[in-house]
């Protein structure tokens, strides 16, 4: 578990992210969760119940101990759970206990928090007279989410380091956060293309193999992302060996006021966008009808067949093996609606 320290930007010095003793531009935290054991992880014709889960303590470490954790750690794989807007530190905590126990024990769950709903006080007579309440507190979150660009792709490197070379790192977001990790991933890119080496072609296998070694897998969950922004990441970093699993639901109330907000046509939230690519990088899933608690936006973590789809898809079952259906592109749709899978939820 980590959070954005009160001071990211510091970078130099011995207590910067670059110093041999430092915690970098985050804080560490080891959680323990409980929950009830008869209580169904997922499955057909089940919901999980996010306050079935307690925090039965909440520990502070060092960054020693949370590298010691990471290195020694039994598990084969590392995910990562950036949450989204308006998000009670509490609740991402507890949403990272489910994927935990539903992703089985082979994974070690490590949890990026971010202050995702600030409020934002103005004495401003224009400002609050023009904005609603709702846009003054998105537009805080929006600004805090840019912030933790840095802090967050400290900590994909941070992992990367620590896990070592035989373990995957694969990444889980959900709402704005997707929109924050998908601009680490940007910042990822970018630092790739920028790095000289010895050849053009020597630049861009580097830049395929560092981007890949950090975001193996990316599982993006109701999006609330700029359209444009959704493509154009996911094209380049496609291209450069990333995975990603994109579910949507087309009744999502959250993400259909962003669509508003934005102006857009359509969004990644609630609609597909993208049509599955031929080297199998990116597969998108509608879960029209999955099982929610607020707005049709939280089925991600609530409903017992989404969960089995992303526990699938970490594991490589292929789509034709999952509890999917495909779509067809009908181009006769204005905009044209991509090739897809739909989830055969209960």
């Amino acid at each position: 578990l980590n959070r954005p320290s009160s001071s990211p930007r510091q970078t130099n010095g011995p207590n910067g992210p670059n110093g041999p003793d430092s915690n970098g531009p985050i804080s560490w935290a080891l959680a323990v969760v409980e929950v009830d054991g008869s209580a169904p992880e997922y499955g057909r014709k089940n919901a999980v119940k996010l306050d079935s889960h307690r925090i039965a303590s909440l520990i502070p470490i060092s960054v020693a101990e949370a590298q010691r954790l990471v290195a020694t750690s039994a598990a084969e794989e590392v995910l990562c759970y950036v949450h989204g807007y308006a998000t009670p530190y509490a609740n991402a905590i507890r949403s990272a206990a489910i994927y935990a126990r539903a992703f089985r024990q082979t994974k070690l769950v490590v949890v990026f928090t971010w202050p995702s709903d600030p409020d934002l006080n103005t004495s401003s007579w224009l400002i609050t007279k023009v904005m609603s309440e709702y846009e003054l507190n998105y537009t805080r979150a929006e600004q805090q989410m840019h912030a933790s660009i840095i802090p967050l792709t400290y900590l994909a490197k941070w992992i990367r380091r620590n896990a070592g070379s035989q373990r995957r790192v694969m990444y889980h977001s959900h709402s704005m956060g997707n929109y924050l990790l998908l601009n680490a991933i940007d910042k990822l890119c970018w630092e790739c293309a920028g790095a000289t080496h010895s050849s053009p072609e020597a630049t861009a296998a580097k830049a395929l193999s560092d981007v890949e070694y950090h975001f193996s897998r990316v599982m993006l969950d109701a999006p609330d992302v700029p359209t444009w922004f959704f493509e154009d990441v996911i094209t380049k970093s496609c291209d450069l060996g990333v995975r990603y699993l994109h579910i949507y639901n087309k009744f999502d109330q959250a993400v259909e006021l962003s669509r508003k907000r934005r102006n857009y046509e359509t969004c990644p939230g609630n609609s597909c966008i993208l049509g599955p690519r031929m080297d199998g990088r990116f597969e998108c899933v509608a879960a029209d009808g999955a099982k929610h608690t607020s707005a049709h936006h939280d089925y991600g973590q609530v409903d017992g067949v989404v969960l089995i789809e992303k526990r699938d898809w970490l594991n490589g079952v292929l789509p034709q093996s999952r509890l999917l259906k495909a779509v067809e592109e009908d181009s006769k749709k204005e905009p044209p609606t991509p090739a897809h899978w739909q989830l055969l939820v209960d």
